[in-house]
C-alpha cells in the first residue's frame, strides 16, 4: 500500500503531469509551479481517492510534499 506522501507524488506525476525527478519530500507546491487552483484540484483528487474530506485551506502553496502528506494523514487518511 502506498503512503500518503507516495500518493501525493503519484497524483502530481500521473494526473498533473509533473516530472517525478523534480519532486522531493521537501519540494513546496509553489516551487513546483502549482498555484491555488491546482491545489484545489489536487485536494479533490486526493479526497476522492482516500474517501476523506480535504477542505479548502488544508493544503497551501508554501507546504512541502511531506507537510501536505502529514496534514492529510491527520484528517484520517491511512
Amino acid at each position: 500500500m502506498e503512503t500518503v506522501e507516495e500518493l501525493v507524488v503519484a497524483v502530481l506525476v500521473d494526473q498533473l503531469r509533473l516530472p517525478s525527478a523534480a519532486i522531493s519530500p521537501n519540494s513546496t507546491f509553489e516551487s513546483l509551479g502549482i498555484d491555488s487552483l491546482v491545489i484545489v484540484e489536487l485536494s479533490l483528487i486526493l479526497s476522492d481517492y482516500l474517501k476523506i474530506d480535504i477542505g479548502n485551506g488544508v493544503l497551501s502553496g508554501e507546504m512541502t510534499i511531506s507537510q501536505a502528506a502529514q496534514a492529510i494523514s491527520e484528517l484520517g487518511a491511512v
